[in-house]
């Protein structure tokens, strides 16, 4: 799948991708006229951790194979838990500059 284009029949977009994440089209694909909110999180790189200074970037790697599967059964579960509208669970791969995000769940 496609991680940086909305999917067009399904209510559940999941994926990895090199590009950056984006964070305004997942936001503006979820609102439905019979859903009244929206909740963002955006995990960003920062330039430090518990034990390094001065991160300058971050590099991350996935099985495809596995980790789409993983995000969909996420999602899955999810709605089984609560009544929700579309979903958005996007995981960024490769190097991720410090502020991007690496992580786009809405």
């Amino acid at each position: 799948m496609d991680a940086v284009t909305p999917p067009t029949h399904d209510d559940d977009w999941v994926g990895l991708s090199p590009e950056p994440l984006p964070l305004g089209a997942a936001t503006d694909w979820v609102v439905l006229p019979r859903c009244g909110a929206v909740v963002v999180f955006s995990g960003t790189a920062r330039d430090h951790s518990t034990d390094r200074q001065d991160v300058t970037v971050l590099e991350y790697e996935a099985y495809e194979e596995q980790v789409v599967p993983r995000l969909a059964a996420i999602a899955a579960e999810a709605r089984r838990r609560w009544d929700l509208g579309r979903v958005v669970l996007l995981h960024r791969v490769g190097p991720v500059e410090i502020g991007e995000a690496s992580v786009v769940v809405v």
